[in-house]
């Protein structure tokens, strides 16, 4: 008799054990979900005179910083998935005929210890369904000036593009430390921007 109640206890107590165990499961799903959720709904929206353009990340803030990089090769840092941003660009026509904006990085000096030369950048855009290079990969190229876009002295235009119906295009955007680089590891942070003019 009492190895009945002894096997009775242990079943129950592997039950609630069990029940434990789908419940911390569940909660980690529903805070995985979550957090996804709110990761994939940051925007940053410009208006300019007939339409705008919204920029949508997916990252915790708009841009791209990498850290303890090391030399890489070219084809072997396109193929790979690490120091990436994905993004996309909504072009919403109001009354304008045309919309036209320009990609552009801006270095954040409080965090990056590689030469202009040393880094290298590379963009892709989705076209059918798949990734293909549509800059790069090249070293951080500074402008001398503003640009009439609104994209500033000091920072790198990736891309300019011109549109004359509501699209979203989907970019990837990469970031490595060239293997021609005399550096063993280091870090560098970009800042995304978007600008536009309607016509």
């Amino acid at each position: 008799m009492e190895n009945k109640v002894d096997v009775n206890e242990s079943n129950t107590k592997f039950g609630f054990i069990i029940i434990g165990i789908c419940i911390a499961l569940l909660i980690f799903v529903l805070f995985s979900f979550v957090s996804f959720i709110n990761r994939k709904g940051k925007v940053v929206e410009k208006k300019v005179t007939g339409g705008k353009v919204v920029l949508n990340y997916f990252n915790y803030f708009p841009g791209l910083e990498v850290s303890n990089l090391v030399p890489t090769h070219d084809s072997y840092a396109i193929d790979s998935n690490s120091n990436t941003l994905d993004f996309s660009v909504d072009s919403l026509l109001e009354e304008a005929a045309s919309i036209e904006y320009e990609i552009s990085l801006a270095k954040d000096s409080s965090n990056f210890n590689v030469s202009d030369e040393d880094i290298k950048i590379y963009l892709e855009q989705e076209k059918n369904n798949q990734y293909v290079q549509v800059v790069g990969p090249t070293g951080f190229v500074p402008l001398k000036e503003k640009t009439e876009f609104g994209s500033k002295a000091g920072d790198m235009v990736l891309l300019h593009v011109k549109k004359t119906k509501k699209t979203t295009d989907n970019y990837r955007l990469k970031i490595w430390l060239s293997d021609t680089s005399k550096q063993s590891s280091g870090n560098y942070k970009v800042n995304l921007e978007v600008n536009a003019v309607a016509s």
